[in-house]
């Protein structure tokens, strides 16, 4: 790039001096205005634009992550528009410097000549001067860059849990993205299982407790690239547990339900596929305080089992909204 500006350089030491004497004007440092673009293309963009000493324009530039890539947009204060696909962050930094420099902006090519006197019955077609510039269309380029994006939007995810530990549980879980803002989403959560507690070690005689849960959530999500087409979500959601219990002991059957404070994390890898769909999967930590009690026929009150924390794996669908 660099030994293109210098032969340009010379061939203008050769030109008339009507020509060289003309000014040329051009702007006292680069302007790139970058309306969107991932954060490590953003870096790259700044720095290769704050390193070009020659600035020629200035441009609006998108950056679209996409197969293969990223999709660069850009338009200058002339209405012209760039557009390229390039392999990584850095070719992206490079080739909007070039474009600031106005390196890329081939000069057009001179209008051919028409005869003086054209010979008789032969037509003159006028030449074409000029080249025309199809500028995208807003809205369309806005659905565009949407659909390219497979990190942007809403999403629902929905799965199914099982218990990592104890003797076994299992349900279903739905996740829905209420409000986004950058990287982070603000989202509710739907969960339901099940679970079966044995009662042993105890002065009464052994037995069990099955247990319904139902949770509702509301959740803090910060979504992160991790590789192409992977997404890490690392979420917190706090919200309430209600809990119907059944059960058997000594040969008789025991009923307990109420509703407790409870407190989730969780950790979510999702592979996206194309049509706004993708795989997610992770483990999920549930934090609540259960004690499950008996009161004797004497009025004493026995603790037959307790329940504090539950991990689960999830694995499940994702969809865009």
């Amino acid at each position: 790039m660099r030994i293109q500006h210098l032969l340009l350089g010379l061939a203008g030491l050769t030109l008339p001096a009507t020509v060289a004497a003309q000014p040329v004007i051009e702007p006292s440092r680069c302007e790139v205005t970058i309306s969107r673009a991932p954060d490590e293309v953003r870096d790259a963009i700044d720095a290769w634009v704050r390193a070009e000493p020659r600035c020629a324009t200035t441009l609006d530039v998108r950056v679209v992550p996409t197969d293969g890539g990223f999709y660069l947009f850009a338009r200058d204060a002339a209405g012209r528009v760039r557009e390229r696909v390039v392999p990584d962050a850095q070719s992206a930094g490079v080739l909007v410097a070039s474009w600031v420099a106005d390196d890329l902006i081939e000069a057009m090519p001179p209008a051919p000549e028409i005869p003086a006197e054209p010979y008789a019955g032969a037509p003159v077609v006028a030449p074409i001067t000029t080249t025309p510039v199809l500028v995208p269309n807003e809205s369309a380029g806005v659905a565009a860059t949407a659909e390219s994006d497979p990190r942007r939007g809403r999403w629902l995810t929905v799965g199914g849990i099982v218990q990592m530990h104890g003797e076994g549980a299992g349900g279903a879980r739905a996740e829905l993205d209420l409000k986004r803002n950058g990287k982070w989403t603000l989202g509710a959560v739907l969960a339901g299982s099940a679970a079966h507690l044995s009662i042993e070690g105890n002065t009464l005689s052994s037995g069990y407790i099955s247990t319904v849960d139902i949770r509702v959530l509301a959740q803090l999500a910060r979504t992160s690239p991790i590789a192409r087409r992977w997404d890490m979500r690392l979420g917190f959601a706090a919200g309430v547990m209600s809990t119907r219990a059944t059960g058997e002991l000594d040969g008789q059957g025991i009923e307990a339900s109420g509703v407790f404070p409870t407190a989730e994390a969780s950790l979510l890898f999702t592979r996206h596929i194309r049509g706004g769909w993708g795989i997610a999967a992770g483990p999920i930590v549930s934090w609540y305080s259960q004690t499950y009690k008996l009161e004797d026929e004497f009025g004493s009150m026995l603790t037959l089992q307790r329940r504090d924390l539950e991990v689960m794996a999830f694995a499940g669908l994702r969809r865009r909204l």
